[in-house]
């Protein structure tokens, strides 16, 4: 299971002027026994299907915490598990369904416990009142669109890496102005508002490849070109037993320009210094 406290870096895409800010939590629902994708690790790896079915939960969870993931193996949280009791907006799950509410009220726990025995199967949804969480649900949405099973990891990895740079504006208005909110750095400001800076193109990658089930890291380091160096944050990717690095912020054009990659110069290289502009300090 990876770490989840983030350090928050800031990186101008193609022109390199960044600063340092104090550490962050991710507010995204993490990988724990009771998140755990069981089905969806089965189905990644025929060989642990052989081994063991659903039923057997504390095994499979076994096996991935103490072995998958020292061997590249992917977990990710459950869809149903994405929004937790802490999370849980009951005020608009009771507004949406006016049914449930008039039969078991309005409190928060009465809504939450119809929603986890009844209401997911019954097809009703509900909401997050966290920004993060939401955008983590909307992850699982857009890698099914824009990916497929025929698809092999090195094509998924594309259309991430596109998907990202094409709806993303590096954060440049509020970088100059020493404003740039919390959201810029995480996955909604990627996600939700389409602007972000360097961590949250990082950590949006991340979380789509998780979601693909493709072994990735979030590279910290210092970043370096023709304005300076500084802090900044990118990925590697294993594909066929290889590294590879990639860094969606330095493709992606600056002024922004909507739907456009503006080059492929930082994508899946096994160069981990993009010829010495890219000097590691730290996976996550």
């Amino acid at each position: 299971m990876k770490r989840f406290i983030k350090k928050i870096l800031i990186s101008v895409c193609a022109c390199s002027f960044v600063l340092a800010m104090p550490l962050s939590v991710s507010a995204r629902t993490q990988i724990t026994r009771d998140t755990f994708d069981y089905e969806f690790y089965l189905n990644k790896y025929p060989d642990i299907a052989e081994v063991y079915s659903l039923n057997d939960k504390d095994e499979i969870w076994s096996h991935f915490y103490n072995i998958g993931r020292n061997e590249n193996r992917v977990g990710r949280v459950a869809v149903d598990k994405l929004i937790t009791y802490a999370d849980f907006d009951y005020l608009s799950y009771a507004a949406d369904n006016s049914d449930v509410a008039a039969a078991v009220g309005t409190d928060k726990k009465a809504l939450w416990t119809h929603y986890t025995l009844c209401g997911q199967y019954e097809n009703r949804t509900a909401k997050s009142t966290s920004a993060e969480v939401t955008a983590q649900k909307m992850i699982y949405s857009i890698a099914d669109s824009i990916t497929n099973d025929s698809m092999s990891d090195e094509e998924k990895v594309k259309a991430v890496h596109d998907y990202i740079v094409k709806n993303t504006a590096y954060d440049i208005d509020n970088l100059n102005a020493g404003t740039i909110p919390y959201k810029s750095y995480h996955l909604e400001g990627v996600i939700i508002d389409h602007v972000a800076v360097c961590n949250g193109y990082a950590e949006s990658f991340d979380v789509f490849m998780e979601v693909l089930g493709i072994p990735c890291d979030i590279v910290y380091g210092i970043g370096t070109n023709s304005r300076g160096s500084g802090p900044h944050a990118w990925n590697r990717v294993l594909l066929n037993g290889t590294w590879y690095y990639i860094d969606c912020t330095w493709d992606d054009p600056l002024p922004d320009r909507a739907n456009t990659v503006y080059w492929y110069k930082y994508y899946l290289t096994t160069d981990a210094t993009f010829g010495n502009t890219h000097v590691t300090s730290d996976y996550r």
